[in-house]
């Protein structure tokens, strides 16, 4: 009889701490569901022959994307097929939060720009920037309303000829001509950070 009641209050106290266990793991697992839930990281990564980019930035995971920036080319811009002085193009970027409860704050950055050619030229919100990076951070909302996405357009050109004076433009065209047959492929990261907005 003794043995019973000694292997019950063992039973009781494994228990007892396996339910302090229980509760404790249900407690920091919800807390850690509810962030996952609302701050999201995504990253695409793009090489210079880009098309369009899609992330859901509410859903918690990270997310390479490779894209081709000859993809948005003017067609009858490319020079057998490639980008090359005189070429042009946009891509665009979404960000969606259809799954999202909560509106969304997010924060687009551009990382990580490797051999660029040296007169691509970029275009966000009617200003002219000479890389991506230097757009720096696009930030912006989507509301918990009836619009669940955000587009981001980004236009590209390389100029052909570039340059205020003679020398310059000589100088350009030694620049481009080298790049155009050279450079390994034109790299670069996006990063999207999605958090519940406020």
């Amino acid at each position: 009889m003794e043995k019973e009641r000694k292997a019950s209050k063992e039973n009781r106290g494994v228990l007892i701490i396996a339910s302090i266990v229980l509760i404790v793991l249900l407690f920091t697992g919800a807390g850690g569901y509810t962030y996952a839930r609302y701050a999201t990281k995504e990253k695409g990564k793009g090489n210079a022959q880009i098309a369009k980019w899609a992330f859901e930035i509410e859903k918690g995971q990270e997310e390479m994307k490779t894209v081709k920036l000859v993809n948005t080319a003017q067609k009858d811009t490319l020079v057998n097929g490639k980008i090359a002085p005189g070429t042009s193009g946009s891509f665009s970027i979404t960000l969606s939060a259809k799954n999202s409860e909560v509106g969304v704050k997010y924060t687009l950055s551009f990382l990580n720009e490797k051999n660029k050619p040296t007169n691509i030229k970029f275009k966000y919100n009617e200003k002219t920037y000479s890389s991506l990076k230097e757009i720096g951070e696009i930030v912006g909302n989507i509301s918990l309303g009836t619009i669940r996405t955000a587009v981001i357009q980004i236009q590209w050109e390389w100029p052909y000829q570039t340059g205020t004076t003679k020398d310059l433009i000589e100088q350009n065209d030694i620049i481009d001509t080298k790049e155009s047959t050279s450079l390994s492929e034109y790299t670069f990261d996006i990063l999207a950070i999605g958090t519940q907005s406020k």
